[in-house]
């Protein structure tokens, strides 16, 4: 895909090292298909790098030249080849000299690369330098402009943010194709460095990074299909199913692309050092945990010969290959025979049918509901290229997203979001941002926290947002069910009878008072972890149940649920996908008036609460919800529990002073903190406990991070410490390195059993399940125990549960699947469990949700790891990402940045929801606005015909040298350059009012839609009113088109007065003819406007 990091001027030497070491004398490498006396040209003399981007011209580089080392080392310094610098002579040097925007191959592309004969070679290596071309193409239109900014204070005196988009020649970068990964496993992949100056308007300025990051993810969908696209027609490949955008070649299993995989590399080498450190050695057993062995190795032929090849591929020496062929030798298949059986005759790309554009409209709305509750164009565009698992060009991926959203707008199921007004970003109080933060944020979508509560920031200047009338469907029915009341309510008598039989303290005994005075629908429980959530619900539950009603618990997790239910007195619990399963499954109703019992809500998405809402409101029943919006959210489309939260109404936020789990000062003063916003001071609280622990590189900081999780152990015992982690290959390294300790000391013992993945379980680990087995001993998600039987023959392993102690016995085939070491989770899996310690490890993915998560795990200390050196780059080590701050500055920007994405309703106004008289509102209003404004539709004509005229006028002034011909050309100038500056004024109001614009261009679309659709409706079924007020309809062709101008007019009028609404209803009118007016009219209707001038043409033709 693509992954966009930031450097800095100085290491521009790291790039051009590989111009000085990619081209020299012969290096011999073994290759064993190669006779002594063949040459084989590894990448068939493709130089290692070359300029990109459309701005060169203007410095006078060329396009596809090679990379010249001073000429690069200058640009990264921000001086132009001459010599010029290109930073203004008032602006800042920034410290982002370039951002390295990496293009990577799947892995089992660069196996082709590696294990191919020299033809699969060049056709892999020029199938990917097309693929970067087209990506880099995607990205100079839409990512290289700059963007020019002020702040200033409003009238309450706070500091606000005003920027305006400048556009730009497009992009100075150099490319450069590396062929290792940063563990020197096969990885093709491109480093394309932007150099952060374009010019734009007069002068040299920095990109506007929030562009990039919003694009990063669509740019590299359009690289995976370009890539598709060529290696299909070159080699003939396969491809499995497109997953987020991209695809393997078909033929190589999961197993053989994870072997190969860096993270997999380094995992190994950091248990080496780790061994070698604490006085063990490499066995055979520990690098089998890793090399995914799940059968004999297969025999290689030896005595390889030595060939030669001009060194083209940067760091493809004859020591690498060697390491590709043992690591070959140590793979569970024949990575050879692979690569041959995949590779076949080229063959032209499929594409897909415009029948199959229009199915698969029908499967957006379901798709991108589940996922996000508004989206843009290139929110789509991974989704799309699932149509082509043969690959596209960058135009056809572009242009089947348009026809994309055009269909499921045409079927009403995609509805354009009016953003509500914005007016800048708010800056927290002592918080200053640089223009390039700024952009970072936005682009990734990110919020700004402070004591003000979250700002976030506005999607990118004139672009459309969409949402779908499914999002807003279940938005509508879970807010309107707070608003909605309930029968189902406690005796108050009872609930105090209920208090006084369990032993609650008094804000958790007040909260289950206030909840018992809420009549709503929906009702929210709030409290912070620790607070008794679950514990202080079961005296509602055992009032509500004396009162006749059913009680219910659902959550997301199986742990949340079980943990539910024990403070529910073993009620019926599950998960929410559980209680669809047998509810929708069998069709069956729950009791009237149940109440169901939801935890841990922040992490319920949308879909999941709109059904539970359904389900509710048909047995005329209740609905709870506990949770802390401070915590994590669904990993889907969600955010209402938040809102609901925020609103106030329905809401019990008695236990937010409540803390029974976190037992020392420091934790809960620092908790405290975080939830207010105050996250400098939360932090400086714990340096000044000495709970964050510094660093030097990712292996040292881990390896202290484990060392001191096994002290901790031997205090609290395996089940109780716990090291945390946001990411899967975090975690996936800290268990391995804690199963060293676990084997030098003892721990493990006996053969061990090794599942298809390569992970290795013996008698003495600790294992998680992760997935439900319900009719075998109830096995359930989250559930975690300690293997006490390990058989080698079968491949089985039996545990002792933590839950009841109970032994259970899991086959291969659940092995293979659904277990992992329980030594270290990821956070998301930790929220709603609690441990005595925690160690968290703070990665590049944490957040703010997931900070606080893991920091209020622990009753007793919680210490967070943090590593103070710069990450590799890409897919490189020698290029790393330039640490430019203070580790802590870098924890507190991200414990400041929020994942919570709010709902639809909260980021627009659906058009289509509005009334026809607020849209007619709405479009008066901003035409009078517009009608102040500097548009005149010509200017582009006049500016090109005053040029004509300047040119002939200067002939004829050459020719005649007089000074009345002379003045003629001063006077054509003088009138240029006042129509230019006209022009500039005119291109900056569409800037600054491009979401106004943006409004207006929807408001009309949509109220042309409705007044086209009455049109239609009067010439099926015409009013006698609309008779007597325009005629009846000629015959004349001529007369009758004028006839309809006036009929849309007359529409437009009765929309304003509130008529003929029921005309549109389609049981009124059924049929073809209906249908087929519909559709006509929507195939005529405006697509999607690309940038402000259609906008413009539009808004002029209109009030001409």
């Amino acid at each position: 895909m693509q992954s966009i990091g930031k450097l800095v001027a100085s290491q521009a030497e790291y790039y051009t090292d590989q111009l000085r070491h990619s081209v020299g004398e012969d290096v011999p490498v073994l290759r064993g298909d190669r006779r002594p006396d063949q040459v084989d040209y590894y990448a068939g003399h493709e130089s290692p790098s070359r300029w990109v981007g459309s701005g060169l011209e203007r410095i006078g580089l060329q396009s596809g030249e090679a990379v010249d080392a001073e000429l690069f080392a200058q640009l990264m310094r921000h001086e132009t080849p001459d010599g010029e610098s290109m930073v203004r002579r008032y602006a800042a040097h920034g410290k982002v000299a370039a951002f390295d925007h990496t293009f990577s191959a799947p892995k089992s592309v660069s196996l082709l690369y590696a294990f191919g004969d020299s033809d699969v070679r060049n056709a892999v290596t020029t199938a990917h330098q097309r693929a970067v071309a087209g990506a880099v193409a995607y990205m100079e239109e839409r990512a290289s402009q700059s963007r020019l900014a002020t702040k200033h204070k409003d009238a309450d005196g706070r500091w606000k943010v005003r920027a305006r988009t400048a556009e730009s020649d497009g992009y100075l970068a150099a490319a450069f194709d590396h062929f290792t990964s940063r563990a020197n496993d096969p990885q093709v992949h491109t480093h394309v460095v932007v150099i952060n100056r374009v010019w734009a308007g007069d002068g040299w300025r920095a990109i506007d990074a929030r562009r990039a990051y919003a694009h990063a993810k669509a740019g590299g969908s359009v690289y995976q299909a370009v890539l598709r696209d060529e290696l299909t027609r070159r080699l003939g490949v396969t491809w499995m199913p497109v997953v987020n955008g991209a695809a393997d070649v078909a033929g190589f299993s999961p197993e053989l692309i994870r072997h190969f995989s860096t993270r997999r590399t380094e995992i190994v080498e950091a248990v080496e050092r780790y061994l070698a450190e604490h006085g063990g050695e490499a066995h055979r057993r520990v690098w089998q945990s890793f090399t995914m062995e799940t059968r004999q190795p297969k025999s290689h032929p030896r005595g390889e010969a030595l060939v030669t090849r001009e060194m083209k591929d940067y760091g493809v020496t004859a020591d690498v290959v060697q390491h590709w062929q043992q690591r070959a030798a140590d793979a569970p298949e024949d990575v050879a025979a692979i690569v041959r059986a995949a590779v076949g005759i080229g063959q032209r790309s499929h594409r897909p049918a415009p029948e199959a554009v229009e199915g698969a409209a029908e499967r957006l709305v379901e798709w991108v509901s589940d996922r996000q509750a508004v989206f843009t164009e290139r929110d789509l565009i991974a989704h799309v290229s699932s149509l082509f698992p043969a690959g596209a060009n960058s135009e056809e991926l572009v242009t089947a997203t348009r026809d994309l959203l055009r269909a499921a707008q045409r079927s009403g199921q995609v509805l354009t979001i009016l953003p509500h007004a914005e007016s800048g970003l708010i800056l927290p109080e002592g918080v200053v941002l640089s223009a390039e933060e700024l952009g970072v944020a936005a682009g990734q979508g990110l919020g700004w926290v402070s004591r003000h509560g979250t700002v976030r920031f506005r999607a990118l200047p004139g672009e459309a947002r969409y949402t779908t009338r499914l999002q807003l469907q279940r938005e509508e029915r879970v807010l309107g069910a707070v608003g909605t009341r309930s029968p189902v309510t406690p005796d108050r008598g009872v609930l105090e009878e209920a208090i006084a039989g369990r032993s609650l303290v008094e804000g958790q005994a007040e909260a289950m008072r206030h909840l018992a005075e809420l009549d709503g629908r929906l009702v929210a429980l709030v409290g912070p972890g620790g607070s008794g959530k679950t514990y202080s619900i079961g005296v509602y539950a055992d009032a509500i149940e004396a009162s006749g009603h059913t009680v219910i618990g659902v959550a997301t997790s199986a742990a949340a649920a079980r943990k539910l239910g024990e403070d529910l007195d073993e009620r019926w619990t599950g998960t929410i996908a559980m209680l669809r399963y047998h509810l929708d499954g069998y069709d069956a109703p729950l009791r009237a008036g149940t109440l169901i019992i939801v935890d841990e809500a922040s992490m319920v998405s949308t879909a999941d609460l709109a059904w539970l809402v359904g389900r509710v409101e048909t047995c005329d029943g209740k609905l709870v919800l506990l949770g802390d919006p401070k915590q994590l959210p669904s990993v889907d489309s969600g955010g209402l529990f938040h809102r609901i939260v925020s609103s106030g109404d329905q809401v019990v936020d008695d236990l937010v002073r409540v803390n029974q789990r976190q037992q020392l000062d420091v934790d809960r003063q620092m908790l405290n903190r975080l939830r207010a916003g105050e996250i400098r001071a939360a932090v400086r609280d714990y340096l000044e406990a000495g709970r964050f622990h510094i660093g030097t590189d990712e292996y040292s900081t881990k390896a202290a991070m484990v060392d001191a999780w096994w002290s901790d152990v031997q205090h609290h015992g395996l089940a109780q410490v716990r090291m945390l982690a946001s990411r899967h290959d975090e975690v996936w390294m800290l268990n391995q390195l804690a199963r060293v300790r676990m084997e030098q000391t003892g721990q493990l013992v006996g053969a061990p059993v090794v599942n298809r993945w390569g992970i290795e379980f013996q008698v003495g680990d600790r294992i998680v399940v992760r997935d439900n087995w319900y009719n075998h001993s109830d096995l359930r998600n989250g559930q975690t125990g300690t293997v006490i039987a390990a058989d080698p023959q079968t491949g089985s392993l039996s545990f002792r549960r933590d839950l009841d102690a109970t032994v259970i016995e899991l086959p291969k085939r659940y092995l293979d699947r659904d277990v992992d070491h329980a030594y270290a989770q990821t956070i998301h899996t930790a929220q709603g469990q609690t441990f005595e310690i925690t160690h968290a490890y703070a990665d590049a993915g944490l957040r703010a949700e997931h900070g606080y998560t893991a920091l209020s795990r622990a009753r007793g200390e919680t210490y967070v790891w943090l590593n103070d050196a710069p990450g590799p780059l890409g897919e490189c080590t020698h290029i790393r990402d330039p640490l430019t701050e203070d580790r802590i500055d870098v924890l507190v920007r991200q414990l400041s940045q929020s994942v919570i994405e709010p709902p639809a309703h909260d980021q627009g106004l659906p058009v289509q929801s509005a009334t026809d008289r607020q849209l007619i509102e709405w479009r008066d209003e901003l035409e009078t606005i517009i009608r102040q404004s500097p548009l005149t539709k010509d200017h582009t004509d006049q500016l090109v015909a005053l040029n004509a005229a300047i040119d002939q006028a200067r002939e004829i002034a050459d020719r005649l040298d007089t000074s009345g011909a002379r003045a003629q050309v001063q006077l054509l100038e003088s009138q240029r350059d006042v129509l230019a500056d006209h022009a500039t004024t005119r291109e900056a109001w569409l800037e600054d009012n491009a979401d106004l614009l943006h409004r207006y261009s929807a408001v009309t679309e949509e109220l042309n839609h409705r007044v086209h659709a009455r049109v239609a409706a009067y010439q099926l079924a015409l009013p006698n009113d609309v008779h007597a007020g325009i005629g009846p309809t000629p015959t004349d062709p001529n007369l009758k088109r004028h006839w309809t101008g006036n009929l849309a007019h007359y529409a437009e009028a009765r929309m304003a007065a509130g008529a003929d609404a029921d005309l549109l209803d389609p049981a009124v009118l059924e049929g073809a003819r209906w249908r087929q007016a519909v559709q006509t009219f929507h195939a005529a209707t405006t697509p999607a406007i690309e940038d402000n001038h259609p906008i413009l043409r539009l808004v002029a033709d209109r009030i001409a």
